[in-house]
């Protein structure tokens, strides 16, 4: 769009010498919200911070994770089977219940971080954009945020 006209009234055609099919409408152009604008300057950050890491140490961690994961299923299975049973008290119920959506909150995470691994932006924090310490990595292969933005939130 160019000021308040379409690019199709400046004579704007497609490669078949016709107009698009919304020719003469005008779009308004509105600012991406302060949110909006944070995010897609994170999102190149990561892009130009990608973190080199070595491809056996990727392995160890995407290994980690994969064990993890199963770890997390079993748990979850398990957990539902105790949960279906009858003659539980209120107590012992509550508590299940409680463990079962902590493993399913970690099983999500767990997704995330191989799904980051797969993408190219592990080692990336999702909030500033820079380079998560290789030992947090190490010491917690689901970590998604650098030490100063997880104190800070």
């Amino acid at each position: 769009m160019v000021g308040n006209k379409d690019l199709c009234d400046y004579g704007w055609t497609g490669p078949n010498g016709r107009q698009p099919p919304l020719a003469g409408r005008c779009f308004a152009y509105t600012r991406p919200s302060e949110r909006e604008t944070m995010q897609l300057q994170t999102t190149r950050r990561a892009a130009d911070h990608q973190v080199a890491i070595e491809p056996s140490r990727l392995r160890n961690i995407r290994d980690r994770l994969e064990q993890e994961r199963c770890f997390r299923i079993d748990q979850v299975a398990k957990l539902a089977g105790e949960l279906a049973e009858e003659g539980l008290d209120h107590a012992r119920l509550q508590v299940t219940r409680e463990i079962r959506s902590a493993a399913l909150y970690m099983l999500t995470e767990i997704e995330s971080a191989i799904a980051r691994l797969e993408d190219g932006s592990y080692g990336t924090c999702l909030l500033c954009g820079e380079t998560v310490e290789w030992k947090r990595l190490e010491a917690v292969p689901s970590t998604k945020q650098c030490l100063p933005c997880d104190s800070s939130a």
